[in-house]
């Protein structure tokens, strides 16, 4: 994106996707050098630039879930100032998960930034949920919060290498039926508009890894 094409973005901000906004900030910034310079430039204000570029600093994985509106710009806000990623997708995903209004996770937020608190402790204080009672919503299957968070994270960010997260799921889940279990991450990565090809395929040869390293 070159200035002509950041400039024509920002004229029409509300039209466009927060990825784009954030982008044409982010190009306009390096060259002006602070937001202030960018605000006159544009006639917008500061905390306007200031609030899309550190939303468009997100994740890639969470930054598509604000441009679909699965997320919104004001839980994004929030979001922005946890300052460890792990944290930042946490409150995502349980902001998606659990519907977190803004205020809720304004409340999440400053418990781990003034006080401290871990981001889990805050959400359980905040919104009552249990991380260890957590089952998943998708994929009926005996795993974890973490392995579920991570399936997620793979869905949200389309970058996850697919054998060796089927191969996780058979180490942790045996005695599951590995055809069942490539149906269940075959509907997940259509409701999450993920392009998984050969899943069966992909899960037999993690179940053949897994009995090699058996055997051995």
């Amino acid at each position: 994106m070159d200035t002509q094409e950041a400039m024509a973005c920002l004229a029409d901000p509300n039209n466009r996707k927060i990825s784009e906004v954030g982008k044409s900030i982010d190009v306009l910034y390096k060259i002006h050098g602070t937001y202030d310079n960018v605000a006159q430039q544009l006639s917008m204000s500061r905390g306007f630039l200031s609030s899309r570029h550190r939303i468009y600093q997100l994740p890639k994985g969470i930054l598509w879930k604000v441009d679909e509106g699965q997320i919104g710009i004001s839980q994004a806000e929030q979001i922005t100032r946890l300052k460890d990623e792990e944290a930042q997708w946490l409150l995502a995903i349980t902001t998606l998960e659990k519907r977190l209004r803004a205020n809720e996770c304004e409340r999440v937020v400053n418990l781990v930034v003034k006080d401290g608190w871990t981001t889990r402790d805050a959400l359980s204080a905040v919104t009552g949920v249990r991380f260890d009672e957590i089952s998943p919503p998708t994929l009926l299957l005996p795993i974890g919060v973490d392995f579920w968070f991570a399936l997620i994270r793979a869905s949200w960010g389309q970058s996850k290498d697919w054998q060796d997260l089927c191969y996780q799921l058979i180490r942790e889940c045996v005695d599951v039926d590995n055809k069942e279990v490539a149906a269940q991450l075959e509907a997940l990565a259509n409701n999450t508009a993920i392009q998984l090809e050969n899943i069966a395929a992909t899960l037999r040869q993690a179940g053949q890894r897994y009995a090699e390293e058996v055997k051995e």
